[in-house]
């Protein structure tokens, strides 16, 4: 322990030390609180080495006065003393009063801590007492360095005390570990700066800076950087050992000699023998804890050997409870992992194998069985557990990396993990390959008999779902047989055949258009994930639950299970980040069509750049990539939606997905046609063979309702943009009847909006206000604002026509608010870029809006403005003009709605 407490004065000019360079002081401590400077050619710096000039560290350390306090937080190495050094050095321009304080392993009890720090700062007159500072009469700077790591009644105590400091008083603590005393009130409050290793961290730049006179590639040098990541004393011992080497260039696998010297006999030179030796199990099984140790090296006290390597400085990563070494200690410890020998490194990671086998953590027990060089014993390994089951709880993508690196002939020796490995090939769209393992194995079961009941089962659900995933109906395989089947069966199934089999259930009916039935089977899905506690499964249930949801426009339900997938992604986001990407398209989709566009579009900036990652469900990467095309052609125009479908288009024809293509190609035409460009749009749907031909609607009969739909709609669009209306309006029947019938109301909403502008079109306005009433009701209850607002100006004419049509006072009071939201959203696109927010209106004309809302007649009107009766009518029809309204009342909810007048 001590402390330096000195007068940081502006330095006087010395001799200069080397051409280019600054002068800098070295301040040393006085008796008496006072300070002596002296320029570089007098004093030395701690360092044996140059340190590297941090300019963007040096300026957020700057503004330490402007902070009550700044924490530095990094593991051993990252250079924390070193870059304090270097900014307590350059300070030397302020005039305060600094105190340094290095704590020793005493400290880590409150009293003692009170204790060291006031021993330490008595020459500054400052002190501790009563849990307050005491003595602070000008400002000061105290520098905390080595804060004791894991002391919770320290951590306590010290944050009270940085609560409750003095203005004048400002601390920097600098610490390897986190400090757990409470921050979270402080940062708020903009009191509390940090720099953790991420900001300490050297980076690429920085590296070629620093090693720039022993010539690197551009490549050594990002290599280099990855494997110090930040770690500043490596990269300071790489630069001395490159030095003192003839050749510059080196291998981050074999450090130089210097740097590995200096490794275990600096770094580790406080630290126990079986320290040491338990580092070097760590390096030679990569991966590890506490408990793995104690089951591979035969010991009990693990738990403490890692607690202590971290309290003598040895650079652990501590992350989540796991332990991991540091990649340059890592690369330190190979020389010593090398004396091992083969027999017994493979011997440890047998051992580990066999702990994460016991411990459920599938994947780690085939990392080490493959580190073992034993392919065999990872096919065991899956056999040994239920594949699906563990894909269906913890996410597949890890178990897909495993069978990608397997020799694939000695799939067909192991029955459990080749079915799990057609589960995963069918669910990511790889249909041929799916089957040809399950017909193998179904050869193989039939020639010579003696699978077990389970395993039979498995290969029976694999078959259903794989049937289902393909939309194929055969013999034992149609929807009736598998309806049977659960309901004769469910006793005997498991939970997790329970949940496969609803799900290709839900799939199918989704495809035929019994969209309750659907419903009815994500229900039951996601009631069997909970009973089988599988997550990752759970999602997928939720997301086709929703789906069938959006597609019936129960918006608000969607909009549940979209709330219900969040915490599943949190959980499962390091292992499966491609949730979270479902979970957008989910979202998406219901709060654009609420109008929501700042929580909608950032889903869709967050969705683009990895939409290509949906390619495991090809229905949902399609719906993704039409929504997101809808979405940039409002917000960027034509152009921007088409380089989406482009994309998409390309994609589909890589993976030779031809429904994909098709869905694709219509959505380019419909985006066509909304551009104003018909006939282009009717030539590109007549090649897809969608089009009107005799007065008859064709379409490719293979086609589902789903892509039926789509084309109907694609095609009403078209046809009214080339002017053919009634041609329109007799495909858009066909394709609102298909909708009626099986309660797609989401697709029957867009139906009756485009059949109301067919009918206006062909100046039918009764029956044009009635689709349009139709369409009302579909929409009003879920707010589906979207469909409306895409249809422009025509629409709001339309909207108008039957408020004036019906009668204010016939209109249902939530129905005039959807219309007021529709055409005050609609408004605002044409009028805020003249006149921004609450200046629409005029003041007069807000006045005159003030007096409707409290229902006054004009001649009122007139005597409290103290008006004519005709300038209250010219500012009523200014006023209904920017508005987009006919009316006074729905001026009045337009305006509440759109925050112009208060509610």
């Amino acid at each position: 322990m001590n402390a330096m407490p000195c007068s940081l004065q502006p330095e006087n000019p010395g001799p200069q030390a080397r051409s280019g360079e600054r002068p800098y002081a070295v301040l040393r401590p006085v008796p008496g609180g006072g300070a002596k400077t002296s320029n570089r050619d007098n004093d030395c710096s701690p360092f044996a080495f140059e340190l590297l000039a941090r300019p963007a560290i040096e300026r957020r350390l700057d503004s330490v006065l402007a902070h009550a306090v700044t924490v530095l937080e990094a593991p051993a190495g990252y250079g924390k003393t070193a870059t304090l050094w270097q900014w307590y050095q350059a300070a030397r321009h302020r005039s305060i009063l600094a105190a340094q304080v290095s704590l020793n392993e005493l400290a880590r009890d409150p009293e003692r801590f009170v204790a060291q720090m006031n021993a330490a700062l008595r020459p500054a007159g400052i002190r501790i007492e009563d849990s307050s500072w005491q003595g602070v009469t000008r400002r000061s700077l105290i520098l905390i360095d080595d804060y004791p790591m894991g002391a919770a009644e320290l951590d306590e105590a010290f944050g009270t005390l940085m609560r409750s400091l003095p203005s004048e008083l400002h601390v920097v603590v600098a610490s390897r570990a986190p400090i757990r005393w409470p921050l979270f009130k402080l940062l708020l409050e903009g009191h509390v700066q940090c720099l953790t290793s991420e900001d300490l961290r050297f980076s690429a730049a920085e590296v070629g800076q620093y090693l720039q006179p022993h010539g690197f590639s551009v490549e050594d040098l990002q290599t280099l950087e990855d494997s110090v990541q930040g770690w500043q004393a490596a990269l300071h011992v790489l630069r001395l050992g490159c030095e003192r080497r003839a050749t510059a260039g080196f291998s981050m696998l074999a450090p130089p000699e210097l740097a590995i010297r200096y490794v275990m006999e600096q770094v580790l030179d406080t630290v126990p023998k079986p320290v040491i030796e338990m580092l070097i199990v760590m390096a030679a099984v990569e991966r590890s804890n506490a408990l793995l140790l104690d089951h591979i090296r035969d010991a009990e006290n693990s738990d403490r050997l890692l607690k202590n390597a971290l309290e003598c400085g040895v650079p652990l990563l501590l992350k989540q409870g796991w332990y991991s070494l540091h990649p340059f200690m890592q690369a330190c410890l190979a020389r010593e992992v090398a004396r091992l020998g083969e027999a017994q490194r493979r011997k440890l990671h047998l051992r580990a194998h066999q702990w994460f086998l016991e411990a459920g953590d599938i994947e780690a027990a085939v990392h080490h069985a493959r580190m073992a060089g034993d392919p065999r014993k990872i096919f065991e390994t899956i056999e040994s557990i239920d594949g699906i089951e563990l894909a269906l709880r913890d996410g597949a993508t890890a178990l897909e990396r495993v069978f990608q690196q397997l020799p694939q002939q000695l799939l067909c020796e192991f029955p459990r993990a080749a079915i799990a490995r057609s589960f995963l090939l069918a669910k990511n769209g790889r249909l041929h390959e799916a089957r040809r393992i399950l017909e193998t194995l179904q050869s193989a079961a039939n020639a010579s008999p003696g699978l077990s009941p389970q395993v039979l089962q498995r290969l029976s659900v694999a078959h259903y779902f794989l049937a289902f995933a393909e939309d194929r109906t055969e013999a034992g395989h149609d929807e009736a047989d598998l309806q049977q089947k659960l309901l004769q069966t469910s006793a005997g199934y498991d939970p997790c055949t329970q949940l496969i089999l609803n799900l290709a259930l839900c799939n199918a009916r989704l495809r035929r258009g019994d969209l309750v039935g659907a419903t009815n089977s994500a229900l039951e899905a996601d009631f069997w994930c909970k009973e089988a506690n599988t997550p990752y499964a759970a999602n997928f249930a939720i997301h086709r639950l929703g789906a069938s949801y959006i597609y019936r426009n129960k918006l608000h339900l969607a909009r549940e299970c979209f709330e219900r997938t969040m915490p599943i992604v949190a959980a499962l986001q390091s292992k499966e980040p491609q949730l979270q990407l479902l979970a957008d398209t989910l979202g998406i989709a219901v709060y654009f069509d609420q109008n929501d566009l700042p929580t909608s579009y950032q889903m869709l900036d967050r969705l683009l750049p990895r939409i290509d990652q949906l390619e495991c469900s090809v229905h949902t990467y399609m719906s993704a990539n039409i929504m997101a095309s809808r979405m940039e052609y409002m917000r960027k125009g034509l152009g921007a939606a088409l380089e989406i479908l482009a994309h998409a288009a390309r994609f589909g024809e890589r993976r030779q997905l031809p429904g994909l293509c098709h869905a694709i190609d219509v959505q380019r035409a419909e985006l066509l046609a909304r551009a104003g460009q018909g006939e282009q749009a009717l030539a590109q749907l007549a090649q897809l063979g969608v089009q009107m031909k005799d007065g008859q609607f064709l379409y490719p009969t293979s086609h589902t309702w789903l892509e039926l739909t789509y084309d109907g709609l694609a095609l009403t669009r078209a046809l009214l943009a080339a002017g053919d209306a009634h041609g329109a309006l007799s495909i858009c029947t066909t394709v609102n009847e298909q909708c009626a019938r099986i309660g797609a109301f989401r697709f029957l909403l867009r139906g009756r909006l485009l059949e109301a502008l067919a009918y206006d079109a062909l100046g039918e306005s009764e029956q044009a206000v009635e689709a349009l009433r139709s369409a009302l009701d579909i929409a009003v209850p879920e707010h589906t604002l979207r469909p409306f607002l895409d249809e422009g100006e025509p629409m709001q004419k339309l909207l108008k026509q039957l408020i004036r049509v019906t009668g204010v006072n016939q209109v249902p009071g939530d129905t005039v608010d959807f219309i007021a939201a529709v055409l005050g959203t609609s408004s605002s696109a044409t009028t805020s870029s003249a006149l921004p927010g609450n200046s629409i209106l005029s003041p007069r004309e807000h006045d005159v809006l003030a007096q409707l809302a409290d229902g006054h007649s004009n001649k009122l009107i007139a005597r409290k403005l103290d008006l004519t009766e005709n300038t209250v009518k010219f500012h009523l029809r200014g006023l209904y003009e920017k508005l987009g309204v006919s009316c006074r009342v729905l001026a009045v909810s337009v305006a509440r709605g759109k925050g112009i007048l208060a509610t």
